[in-house]
């Protein structure tokens, strides 16, 4: 969504202001607090007796999204309103970005890209699959970053030459309408935890690019890979200071699920100032790794 803003009448200038999908916060009516809260190194340990939202719960959460007029309505409502949703703008907006033969194949684009998102992006298989030509999948795939319904995220290398050359990772922006495209219902996901992984990683993604919009927005976004396949699923970077977001699925965290966060702070020394393990449990527990949390996701609604 763009909104226009007028500066002063004598320049004569306007603004163009990203205004992305509602957080959870915003829809819990919170201030959305917790990515200044890991920022400033305030999370702290705690245990709780209160019962969590549940796996049931967040993934109705994640698949409802964030656009108002869905998260509004029903479940099955809300899917059709993404849907006419999708179609207004691809017949309405896509023409006004660029010239598109066929607006279809940004449709069927935009689906496998729900299929795929929080995974790396691979470009030509893309087209083989769409049986178009790369060049033509690129240029679909900036029309979609343009309407804000998908977004890169850039690979975090020690070497500033090494991230123009490793592959981004692709996100569809609002995780309702994403669910909607790949057919993952609330009820779904709790049995198909692949799938739901991929897209709570993208709803955890966008919940905090969001927060950074009103808590620090210097803040940069990568994701982490290495040579051994160890990954971080959201780096964060403010000059030399990096901090690792890792997203999982589960109410409990295991030694394992610290071993990317673990890989970044050797890779950054002194840089590294903390990093989460976002779960789907109710304790705030400290890792076996300095300055390392696992925290419950709904930590990003209830702060």
């Amino acid at each position: 969504m763009l909104l226009p803003r007028l500066g002063d009448s004598l320049a004569g200038r306007m603004e163009v202001v990203n205004l992305p999908p509602l957080t959870a916060a915003e829809q819990a009516r919170e201030p959305g607090r917790f990515l200044q809260a890991l920022l400033e190194g305030r999370l702290k340990p705690s245990l709780t007796t209160a019962g969590g939202p549940g796996l049931a719960q967040l993934a109705a959460r994640v698949t409802a999204g964030g656009f108002p007029e869905a998260v509004a309505r029903p479940a099955a409502r809300a899917r059709e309103w993404h849907r006419q949703y999708l179609r207004a703008l691809m017949q309405r907006d896509v023409q006004d970005v660029a010239r598109v033969r066929d607006v279809r194949e940004v449709s069927r684009l935009l689906e496998l890209m729900a299929l795929r998102t929080a995974q790396l992006l691979n470009v030509s298989s893309i087209a083989n699959e769409l049986d178009l030509r790369r060049e033509t999948v690129e240029h679909y795939l900036v029309i979609c970053e343009r309407l804000f319904l998908v977004q890169r995220l850039p690979p975090w290398h020690r070497s500033h030459a090494k991230r123009l050359i490793k592959t981004p990772k692709v996100h569809l922006v609002d995780s309702g309408l994403c669910a909607t495209l790949s057919g993952l219902t609330a009820e779904a996901a709790v049995t198909q935890r692949e799938r739901f992984g991929h897209l709570l990683e993208s709803f955890v993604v966008q919940q905090l690019r969001a927060q950074a919009g009103w808590t620090a927005p210097e803040l940069d976004f990568w994701h982490y890979r290495d040579k051994d396949q160890t990954e971080v699923d959201l780096v964060i970077t403010r000059g030399g200071e990096v901090w690792g977001v890792e997203v999982k699925a589960a109410a409990t965290v295991t030694p394992a699920d610290g071993r990317g966060l673990r890989r970044l702070a050797e890779q950054c020394g002194h840089a590294f100032k903390g990093g989460v393990v976002l779960h789907a449990g109710d304790n705030t527990i400290k890792l076996d790794i300095e300055h390392c949390l696992a925290v419950p996701l709904a930590r990003l609604w209830d702060m």
